[in-house]
């Protein structure tokens, strides 16, 4: 599912990914970091206008079937060294908005796509030149680089964004956590503190509520 390249939030010392391949360095360009830094002046939010074709998925068997078509193509799209990354939009238009470092995909993906599919497919550039092989690599490296630190961490990876934002307790583990970062990536981490709070510790629900082993239990049935 489309999920997995979105939104992320991780505690640090909950346990490490898997295994990933070594990829070329980060090509994040030196202007990109001092634009990163400048600070941005706020704008009124825009409302999004839909375009003149726009595709609606009314139901949720369109969705479903959409989402069935693509799986498999994200799969083989990771292996691509332009695609950054993807992501779903429901609103103005039901579509699949797919980066990639040059703007132009795959000759093999148009030619897969349904005729359903194809006509929600949008192209565009990512904010940094930054592949998803790249992209994951960052974050292997920035991972690897907080637990020495001591400091709690609560670390949110957003790929279309091409950002890690990372919440510590306070301006001084800000500091320190800032220092370890490696400069290459910098443009794509934000510190942010006062962003860190402890997890929810899990609890066991009676009555038809999730277990400790996530199972639902029937509502008709004790707890044991």
């Amino acid at each position: 599912m489309i999920d997995r390249f979105g939104f992320l939030a991780v505690a640090l010392g909950l346990g490490a990914c898997g295994p990933n391949r070594a990829v070329a360095p980060v090509p994040i360009p030196e202007r990109a970091v001092r634009v990163a830094a400048t600070p941005v002046t706020p704008v009124a939010p825009v409302r999004a206008v839909a375009p003149a074709h726009c595709e609606q998925a009314p139901d949720g068997n369109k969705i479903a079937r959409i989402q069935t078509e693509v799986d498999p193509l994200l799969v083989r799209l990771q292996s691509e060294p332009t695609f950054a990354w993807a992501k779903y939009e429901h609103a103005p238009c039901y579509r699949l908005v797919l980066a990639f470092t040059d703007g132009r995909p795959p000759a093999w993906l148009v030619a897969q796509a349904s005729a359903e599919l194809r006509p929600l497919l949008r192209f565009v550039l990512p904010r940094l030149p930054l592949s998803h092989a790249q992209f994951e690599q960052a974050r292997v490296e920035i991972f690897a680089v907080l637990p020495p630190t001591g400091v709690k961490a609560l670390i949110a990876v957003s790929p279309d964004a091409q950002q890690l934002t990372i919440g510590v307790r306070t301006e001084a583990d800000a500091e320190l956590v800032r220092s370890v970062i490696p400069i290459r990536y910098r443009a794509i981490t934000r510190v942010v503190p006062g962003g860190y709070s402890e997890p929810i510790p899990e609890r066991a629900y009676e009555h038809g509520g999730l277990n400790r082993q996530g199972g639902r239990r029937s509502p008709s049935r004790p707890a044991r």
